[in-house]
């Protein structure tokens, strides 16, 4: 669990250095981060990206949509885009 933590904290903090290369969205486009598709980037989407990272196409807890850059791998770069989109909400 405090592996999860310190990853979440570690890409929020990356992720506010780096706001200004995110590309900008259509208006329709669903939201990177929104694991779960309620509409919202939240904590749940976090708990989901967490226990996928590490893992790799495959592997028992690969999950395709944690892997938002479709790498093929669940990484640090996936949690950042995530964290990125943290709060933000979409059409469901």
């Amino acid at each position: 669990m405090k592996k999860t933590v310190v990853l979440i904290l570690v890409a929020l903090c990356a992720a506010s250095t780096i706001m200004a290369l995110r590309p900008i969205r259509p208006a329709k486009a669903l939201i990177p981060g929104d694991l779960n598709g309620d509409g919202v980037v939240n904590i749940n989407d976090a708990i989901l990206a967490s226990a996928a990272f590490g893992s790799v196409t495959g592997d028992l807890n690969y999950n395709p949509l944690a892997d938002m850059n479709s790498d093929g791998k669940v990484d640090i770069f996936d949690m950042l885009m995530l964290a990125m989109n943290f709060g933000r909400t979409g059409p469901v």
